[in-house]
């Protein structure tokens, strides 16, 4: 039963691509790249979760910096 409940209002956070936002995710690890602005996520190294819109797990992830 309380599985059924997580599982109706949990969604993944997004994240390659998208820009860094700390309330959503954990940068564990900074890449230089020319391809893409400071900031952006460039990998997702372990899936972040919203429940009902709130974060309960933030998304580990790479952020590239600017050479």
């Amino acid at each position: 039963m309380l599985y059924k409940t997580l599982a109706e209002g949990l969604l993944p956070v997004a994240s390659d691509g998208q820009p860094f936002d700390p309330n959503v995710h954990e940068a564990v690890m900074g890449r230089l790249s020319e391809e893409h602005e400071e900031g952006i996520i460039l990998q997702t190294f372990e899936r972040g979760y919203l429940l009902n819109g709130k974060p309960i797990r933030p998304a580990k992830v790479v952020v590239a910096k600017q050479v």
